[in-house]
């Protein structure tokens, strides 16, 4: 019952009136993003880096250097991705749990009444 009715999301209001903190809309953006894009931006990123810090430390790029950067840029975006999808997963989580308690807590107050 998550549609229509948003009442429910009145009880979930943070509590200290802080705003949403810039770390977790970064982390929002990055769950919401392509992550085949995400994948092959961070891809690129690492053999622009890779190619450059070659040039500087041996004057020229090197296929080897670059090779390693293409398998530790999937490794390790890779698992940027997992992680990413897990802390989706469990926002999923926490707002169906969230809504579970507040229509058990509604539920309780209409008994309490009748009584």
């Amino acid at each position: 019952m998550k549609g229509g009715d948003d009442s429910w999301n009145e009880g979930l209001a943070v509590k200290d009136g802080a705003s949403e903190s810039i770390s977790e809309r970064i982390i929002q953006k990055l769950i919401d993003a392509n992550h085949w894009v995400m994948l092959s931006i961070v891809v690129i990123l690492a053999e622009i880096f890779t190619s450059i810090m070659s040039v500087i430390l041996k004057g020229e790029v090197t296929y080897d250097y670059l090779i390693t950067a293409l398998i530790v840029s999937i490794i390790v975006g890779g698992a940027l991705l997992y992680f990413l999808l897990e802390i989706k997963q469990t926002r999923s989580h926490n707002i169906d749990l969230q809504h579970e308690i507040f229509e058990r807590k509604q539920a309780e107050d209409g008994l309490e009444i009748a009584h």
